[in-house]
Parts: structure tokens; C-alpha cells; sequence
């Protein structure tokens, strides 16, 4: 049986800006929270066999095209997205 490929994606966003948290913002610091939840899930998946591909655009400085080009490429069953506030 072929295994579903699996996309888990932290979208980009405008830099500085900090959207997983109480009140999403531009920070001063710059701090970038790991997006956990997205981590997890796609542990998750990797420890029951399926391929995955783990994007997170603000973290390495990914834009949209580069983003919408890698999936391109993996070419997933299922996307992934955190969209958390």
C-alpha cells in the first residue's frame, strides 16, 4: 500500500512579525516561536511511516514562490497548515 505524502507548513509571514501567540504582532526582538503543534503532528506521521515534507518558511526565510514550488515538487496528498492566532 503507497503511503500518503504529507506536507506540514508554518506559511510565511511578514519578518519580525510573531503570529503564534496571544496577540499576534511585530515583535522588537524578533523572537520566532517554533510552531510545536505542527511538530508534533508531523512526528507523529513520520513515526507511522509516511513521507513527509516539514516547511517552516519564517524560520528559514522561505517566500511564498519558494514555498508553492517545493510543494509543487513533493507534489503532497495533504497539506497541513497552522494557522493558529
Amino acid at each position: 500500500m503507497k503511503r500518503i505524502k504529507i506536507t506540514f507548513l508554518n506559511p510565511p509571514y511578514p519578518k519580525k512579525f510573531s503570529r503564534p501567540r496571544c496577540s499576534p504582532a511585530v515583535t522588537k526582538s524578533g523572537t520566532l516561536y517554533y510552531p510545536m503543534w505542527l511538530a508534533y503532528a508531523s512526528a507523529l506521521a513520520d513515526k507511522e511511516k509516511y513521507d513527509i515534507d516539514f516547511i517552516n518558511a519564517p524560520a528559514d526565510g522561505f517566500d511564498l514562490y519558494y514555498v508553492i514550488n517545493r510543494i509543487r515538487d513533493f507534489s503532497p496528498g495533504l497539506i497541513v497548515v497552522i494557522v493558529l492566532n
